[in-house]
């Protein structure tokens, strides 16, 4: 079990139990940069890390940009540590995870900023299609109404 975005490509992969938050699939620019984004066409222009087969990745390929465009890697810390220097322009991650991921590095998360947002999507936890529904229906939650922005503004600021 883990959570991650659901998706049509997902939808079978897994069996599904939530929505247990929002997940912000954004753009994330060093601040010195001052890199603008105003729509997916203009990603063309741009060196991309990205992780390999994550969401982020997905969205970019679905919405037509070139895979030449995309560095996949296999580790969040290779991308940020490239986005930095410059290596790569943009990293494209979930906004929660991202702001853990650079504070856990020890830089600041003021460096960085959201350029573009590219989806945002419900997470749900993800059960092996193999377990048994009984196991799954006792991990069913409540229904409870999710505020997006309360779980991705928390996060910057170190909550």
């Amino acid at each position: 079990m883990f959570s991650t975005t659901r998706t049509v490509d997902r939808e079978q992969l897994f069996k599904w139990v939530g929505p247990i938050a929002v997940n912000r699939v954004i753009l994330i620019a060093a601040k010195e940069r001052n890199l603008k984004i105003n729509s997916v066409p203009e990603l063309e222009n741009y060196g991309i890390g990205v992780v390999a087969d994550d969401v982020a990745e997905q969205f970019l390929l679905n919405a037509g940009v070139p895979k030449e465009n995309l560095e996949s890697v296999s580790s969040t810390t290779t991308n940020i540590l490239k986005l930095t220097p410059g290596r790569i322009d943009l990293w494209a991650y979930g906004e929660n995870v991202a702001a853990w991921e650079i504070k856990s590095l020890g830089l600041d998360p003021d460096d960085y900023t959201t350029v573009f947002v590219l989806n945002e999507r419900e997470l749900h936890y993800a059960f092996h299609n193999e377990k048994e529904d009984s196991l799954i229906r006792n991990f069913r939650l409540p229904s409870i109404p999710l505020n997006p922005r309360a779980f991705t503004r928390l996060s910057w600021i170190g909550i």
